[in-house]
């Protein structure tokens, strides 16, 4: 058995209450707590044409005082034509995600009415959760209005060459016997174009419906495909489909850097000759770059970035200025690849320019070593390549080997000592006789 002083027990006394109050803020609950959700939504106070993309913003607040779980939302149609919402746009609110209390989530969701069916739809919003405490604001209605019944505007406009670039389809550049469709989500109707390029669908009731053109003359460009929006106003009887040549064929370009060779990481500028051989002015001309291997990252491409107009006839030069990239030195060279156009929906129809320049190591300042010592005017001494050292002096030699005596070199050497000695005893024998 264990026993516990009253210290100790008003020690742990305060431990548990502290403990459970830790962890009643940790959730940031009230004990005893419930979740309770509001919701709202809001569309566009507008008429919509009867197939389009209606925008629907719906806020869920939990202004409970616990975290709302498994919150589920949904949207349908309560009345009128039908709404429809693809559910994978509630994200987690669609399987049942998780609110904390005094927070809100908002979904921004888009809704169509793909048929009309007599009256405007009366939408509703509606959220669930595992506990909710006022289920009375749960939901949210709201009405979708669209054009009235009976409206309609002719469908038509031309299909043409615009061979000037004006957008206008003038005399002689329409395209005949070209092949349009009108779809929707109840028809499809075909229409061809007379000899001015010109199609009609008369009178149609207002909605979105999609045009879409095939058989265009081979060699033009144009996009085939557009919607376009019935509301009453005459704008859906002049669309126009205007074709245009590859820009290729009326502007050349041509790139080059400024010098041959550069070093990594140094600035390089490069040049670039548009020229407009054809007869109409070009505006809003721009580059755009993505050669292989190692590229000049330009700081800025001035005009080129921005839009420039090149006249009809008129060549233009531009300069601009990057850096080398470091990485251009393993592979010996730096390039720079673009193509020039205002518009890329036809990016392989664009003129396109590139230009290449060597990338090296600067050349050291210190000359290289001579492989070679010059002895004279005439003949060189090899350089010894086994030992770099000075050798210490030696004195001068014969050219030719010593002669051979038979004397042996010792023996002459220690006669010599010998004699030397003898010769010292002599002198001080003679001094001492000398001094008696």
């Amino acid at each position: 058995m264990v026993a516990f002083s009253a210290r100790g027990s008003v020690v742990l006394a305060l431990v548990v209450v502290l403990g459970g109050g830790a962890s009643a803020a940790a959730v940031g609950q009230e004990p005893g707590g419930r979740a309770d959700l509001a919701v709202s939504a809001v569309v566009e106070d507008k008429q919509f044409d009867v197939g389009a993309e209606v925008p629907v913003t719906v806020t869920i607040k939990n202004v409970g005082t616990a975290d709302a779980t498994v919150v589920k939302a949904s949207i349908a149609s309560k009345s009128g034509s039908g709404f429809v919402v693809d559910a994978a746009q509630w994200g987690d609110l669609g399987s049942g995600g998780t609110i904390a209390s005094g927070t809100s989530r908002t979904v921004k969701l888009t809704g169509v009415t793909q048929k009309w069916q007599n009256d405007n739809p009366v939408v509703r919003v509606a959220v669930q959760s595992a506990d909710d405490a006022e289920p009375a604001n749960d939901f949210a209605d709201f009405t979708v209005r669209y054009l009235p019944t009976g409206t309609k505007s002719e469908v038509g406009g031309y299909v043409f060459g615009d061979r000037n670039g004006n957008g206008v389809p003038d005399s002689g550049e329409g395209f005949a016997g070209v092949r349009v469709r009108l779809g929707s989500k109840e028809l499809n109707s075909d229409a061809l174009t007379d000899e001015k390029g010109h199609f009609t669908f008369g009178e149609r009731p207002a909605q979105e419906y999609s045009l879409t053109v095939t058989g265009v003359p081979e060699g033009w460009l144009f996009t085939g495909s557009r919607t376009i929006v019935v509301d009453g106003t005459p704008a859906s009887a002049d669309v126009r489909f205007a074709a245009v040549r590859p820009l290729r064929e009326s502007l050349t370009a041509k790139a080059e850097f400024t010098k041959a060779e550069y070093a990594p990481g140094a600035k390089a500028t490069v040049r670039v000759a548009l020229a407009n051989t054809g007869a109409n002015a070009l505006t809003g001309i721009t580059a755009a770059c993505t050669g292989e291997g190692p590229q000049l990252a330009v700081a800025s491409w001035g005009e080129l970035g921005t839009g420039a107009a090149i006249g009809a006839g008129e060549t233009r030069t531009f300069e601009v200025d990057g850096t080398v990239p470091t990485t251009a030195l393993e592979l010996g060279s730096v390039g720079l690849s673009c193509d020039f156009g205002a518009d890329r929906a036809f990016p392989g129809s664009l003129p396109t320019a590139s230009a290449t320049a060597k990338v090296a190591n600067p050349q050291s300042s210190t000359p290289p070593a001579s492989s070679t010592t010059p002895t004279s005017s005439s003949t060189t001494a090899p350089t010894s390549t086994t030992d770099s050292s000075t050798p210490p002096p030696v004195a001068d030699t014969p050219d030719g080997p010593l002669a051979s005596t038979g004397a042996s070199v010792l023996g002459i050497s220690v006669l010599g000592l010998l004699a030397l000695v003898a010769g010292a005893v002599a002198v001080l024998f003679a001094r001492r006789r000398k001094s008696a």
